[in-house]
């Protein structure tokens, strides 16, 4: 895809992820998974649901190879029923949730496959919630590890990236703010544009709102009418790390 305004958001594919995560699909008009980086522990294989007694995890096993190995070459473990333990965890927790038959009808979409790889997986997932609340139509999706301009690590690999979608704008979350060299994508210029998350708190079963859930809490509790809770705009990035 080429534009004279593109803009790109880079992340790796993510299980049900939080709503943040598509509050930055809905700003982008390409988005990369970024599948060829290592697994690292963190939210790419699992996601928090409230439960009555606290947060818990949802997460997919994983087959443990190496330590450095890649989230594309990562396989599913199905020696564990997490399938099972997954469902009744959202059954258990989202059923008395307006919209949670809309909910479990995502969920079991993508679990109704055997994907053997975590990427493809967690692709499903991000790609089933979007096309429920209709951002699919017009986002262009890539994997990193399908394109040859996916190079070197890092602030490289990420610039890389940018140049080879033809992006105007590169859109990322606040973690970044720790690697990337901001001055080299101006250079090419790029526009760094760091998330300014802004989320409508909705009613959640289990005390307080919290937004840093699976996204299948939000469509168990909103519905299809998710868009007036989506009022996340960007902030350049020199802004940003002076704040």
């Amino acid at each position: 895809m080429t534009s004279n305004n593109l803009k790109v958001v880079i992340s790796q594919p993510m299980y049900f992820p939080w709503i943040g995560m598509f509050q930055q699909l809905h700003l982008a008009d390409a988005f990369v998974f970024l599948d060829d980086v290592q697994l690292a522990r963190g939210f790419y294989n699992r996601v928090q649901i409230k439960t009555d007694s606290g947060s818990k995890w949802l997460s997919v096993p994983v087959k443990r190879l190496s330590r450095s190995q890649l989230i594309m070459s990562s396989e599913i473990d199905y020696t564990k029923n997490w399938k099972k333990n997954h469902e009744q965890l959202l059954a258990h927790n989202l059923k008395q949730s307006p919209y949670y038959s809309d909910a479990i009808e995502v969920f079991r979409e993508v679990a109704k496959e055997n994907h053997q790889s975590l990427a493809e997986l967690t692709i499903a997932s991000m790609r089933a919630v979007a096309r429920y609340w209709g951002m699919d139509n017009n986002v262009e999706y890539y994997k990193a590890s399908d394109l040859a301009c996916s190079k070197g690590s890092g602030s490289e690999k990420i610039l890389n990236i940018c140049k080879g979608v033809g992006a105007s704008t590169y859109i990322t979350g606040h973690g970044a703010k720790n690697y990337l060299e901001h001055e080299k994508f101006d250079d090419k210029g790029i526009t760094v544009e760091y998330m300014n998350y802004n989320t409508t708190p909705y009613s959640q079963n289990f005390g307080l709102f919290t937004p840093y859930v699976t996204s299948l809490d939000t469509i168990a509790n909103l519905g299809s009418s998710v868009g007036t809770h989506l009022h996340s705009k960007t902030t350049n990035w020199l802004d940003f790390i002076n704040e």
